[in-house]
């Protein structure tokens, strides 16, 4: 049996994967907590939810029916992070090896929209190309 992650601890008992689902679903407005919906979006369609209607953001559970609120650079350590990764060594190993594969014949360029690969500056959303260097299998998601 697989010993429990912080991020499994942190999301319950919701079977979730796709970091955007948990992100949203554990993000925190003003006038709305948690929207466990979010969880079963497998289309992206609905995925987001807007300050417009909600207020602020003022943080991120962590988890469903916690108390604890996180800060966005919390959050970004203790849920985006560790699911990120969590993502890569159970779902995209495969991809992942033929990227090593590639890796080890010739250099390898990740191209990326975004170019922010520091987790602490929250000015811009994160890089996930950065994020696939940074926790590959088998290493931790430095922070």
């Amino acid at each position: 049996m697989e010993k429990a992650s912080e991020t499994s601890k942190a999301i319950g008992t919701w079977a979730v994967t796709p970091i955007s689902r948990v992100w949203q679903g554990l993000k925190v407005f003003e006038s709305e907590d948690v929207d466990p919906s979010k969880f079963a979006i497998e289309n992206m369609k609905g995925i987001k939810r807007s300050v417009r209607s909600r207020g602020r953001v003022v943080g991120h559970r962590f988890g469903v029916g916690s108390d604890t609120l996180l800060s966005y650079q919390d959050a970004r350590i203790r849920i985006y992070l560790p699911t990120y990764k969590f993502v890569l060594d159970n779902h995209l190993t495969e991809e992942i090896d033929q990227l090593r594969t590639i890796l080890a014949e010739r250099d390898l360029v990740l191209l990326d929209y975004e170019t922010n690969a520091d987790i602490r500056d929250l000015s811009k959303p994160l890089s996930h190309a950065s994020l696939v260097g940074r926790c590959t299998p088998m290493a931790a998601c430095e922070s």
